[in-house]
């Protein structure tokens, strides 16, 4: 992939890889992601090394009413015509704009991986730092820690070494990241005009991170956490208007191997949208075949709610807890015809009933069927199986309901909700991958796609998440390191291997970490043709006779 997308209105956008563990997807920096808007091409693949895909894209909508009721919007979907409604950068704290100055200095994605991290730690607590033996990593040196002028505050998350309130990694100072590898971006949506929904903008600015955890060392038992990416937006109320009845919403088209045999659906309880093929063999070139596996969305935090209300607002089973957060509150499904009451939305209302799970005609969303029988009741949730509370013992979903498996997309949503000038309102989510290739198709696998989802939701809600173990890098593995060099690290379109003299192999064999194989042959010139294989971690085997020495190494 190149190093930058070409938009088509001629501007530029930075893009970057989370590829830690077994799904490699790509991020970008405006809003959507997993995706390649000018190729109009997916890029969630997992497992990696597998060349499939289970997301075709993703974005976050926003809509609610300032204090004199005129409502704002911004979102993303396709990009048709170039459009946008989001751009890079922070707000200016005084006048509330974006310049252009600011939109490119921050049109990029700061990435760094654990092990870099603790590298960094070690050396400079050797004091390697200090006396200029160790060259700190850019992404440390240049982590935005801290804006200039009127952008002066905080902003990506740092561990303040001499607490003296200034980002600077010569005093020990470093990036604060979560997971085995993190993505770090800032965007708003003030710079330009909203051409996706075609509404006032907020004034918002929006922190953003993805990252994932490596646990490739853990039991089956751990699973989940090597196949889950997770997420975090940051709002941060930048203007001067007040807004009520805001959402926040969760758009994702589901492209689950082969796209044209999809179901989708929700839990309540587990705040999950899930994607699952239509019959036990998703077939085709690009489908996982049989027994396919489950793809979900899960918000894990949702925004603070607006005090009590006598609700459950985050589905725990407690009303009106203190300092409670919501879930999932809307759960819709829609097609992509244009100039459909259940259709692609184009205006700015179109957007926010979408979100407050309407159709595009005004009228309610209601319980069974296709959702949009008069005669019967107003929900909340499409397709929600037997897990909508309000409908006991009434089970919906798309094959109850006689629909047919197709392309899907659906949006979550979370809300409503206030956020006045100066305030945050956070949510967290998780895209969880889940497949039983064992048992019963699809009894046991919906099963287990739920026992995944709620052991991510309990290690996340119990912060069990920090004590997953590291990844091993080379330069970490003294006992590889002696016998095998592989660099660059990370590489790009060939690595070189260095062997120990003694061992002197040329056939090789490169696995992703579950052990698939991916790449075989001989060794030549001791250099490795790796542009075929996507981006992630990788092991590295030098095979002579019956024994085999080892490395891993990072695509870029």
């Amino acid at each position: 992939s190149p190093s930058l997308f070409k938009m088509m209105d001629n501007n530029f956008f930075y893009h970057d890889f989370l590829n830690i563990n077994q799904v490699n997807t790509l991020m970008l920096n405006r809003g959507d992601m997993h995706w390649d808007p000018v190729a109009q091409t997916n890029y969630y693949e997992v497992p990696a090394c597998s060349g499939k895909q289970s997301v075709f894209s993703s974005a976050i909508w926003l809509g609610g009413y300032d204090q004199n009721n005129i409502l704002h919007t911004a979102a993303q979907t396709y990009r048709q015509q170039s459009a946008n409604d989001f751009w890079t950068g922070p707000v200016d704290t005084i006048n509330g704009t974006v310049d252009s100055l600011t939109t490119a200095q921050y049109d990029r994605l700061w990435k760094l991986n654990r092990t870099t991290l603790n590298d960094f730690i070690y050396n400079y607590q050797q004091g390697n730092v200090t006396n200029g033996t160790y060259e700190v990593p850019e992404a440390i040196v240049n982590w935005p820690a801290q804006g200039t002028g009127n952008f002066t505050r905080n902003l990506a998350p740092f561990i303040d070494n001499n607490n003296d309130g200034n980002y600077n990694p010569y005093d020990g100072d470093y990036p604060d990241i979560t997971g085995d590898q993190e993505l770090w971006w800032v965007f708003n949506d003030i710079y330009g005009v909203h051409t996706e929904t075609n509404g006032p903008a907020f004034g918002f600015e929006i922190h953003g991170k993805a990252y994932a955890f490596n646990c490739d060392s853990l039991t089956s038992v751990n699973e989940p956490i090597n196949y889950t990416t997770f997420y975090q937006y940051k709002i941060i109320n930048r203007g001067q208007n007040t807004y009520h009845d805001m959402y926040i919403g969760l758009w994702v088209d589901n492209d689950l191997g082969n796209a044209a045999d999809d179901y989708v659906g929700c839990n309540v309880g587990l705040n999950s949208g899930i994607c699952y093929n239509g019959d036990n063999d998703d077939d085709g070139a690009s489908g996982y075949g049989l027994k396919p596996p489950y793809q979900n969305v899960t918000i894990l935090k949702g925004p603070l709610s607006d005090g009590p209300d006598g609700m459950d607002n985050n589905h725990d089973g407690v009303i009106d807890e203190a300092n409670e957060t919501m879930g999932m509150t809307h759960f819709l499904n829609y097609n992509g015809i244009n100039n459909d009451p259940t259709g692609q939305p184009s205006t700015t209302d179109d957007y926010y009933q979408y979100l407050d799970g309407v159709w595009l005609d005004g009228q309610p969303i209601t319980y069974g069927g296709t959702g949009r029988d008069l005669t019967a009741i107003p929900c909340n949730y499409m397709f929600p199986g037997s897990t909508d509370p309000a409908f006991p013992g009434q089970p919906w979903t798309m094959s109850l309901a006689g629909i047919a498996s197709s392309d899907m997309r659906y949006l979550i949503s979370t809300g409503k909700f206030t956020i006045a000038p100066g305030e945050t309102r956070t949510i967290d989510f998780a895209y969880i991958y889940s497949r039983d290739t064992i048992g019963n198709w699809p009894v046991d696998a919906e099963a287990k796609n739920l026992n995944d989802i709620a052991k991510i939701n309990y290690w996340f809600k119990n912060g069990l998440l920090s004590s997953c173990p590291t990844a091993v890098s080379v330069n970490e593995n003294a006992k590889q390191q002696s016998s095998l060099s592989v660099y660059p690290v990370p590489a790009d379109k060939y690595i070189s291997v260095d062997q120990f003299e003694s061992y002197k192999s040329n056939k090789y064999i490169i696995t992703d970490l579950t052990g698939k194989e991916c790449l075989s042959g001989k060794l030549i010139n001791k250099k490795i043709d790796i542009t075929l294989l996507s981006p992630g971690t990788y092991l590295l085997q030098l095979i002579k006779e019956t024994t085999f020495i080892t490395a891993k190494f990072v695509k870029l």
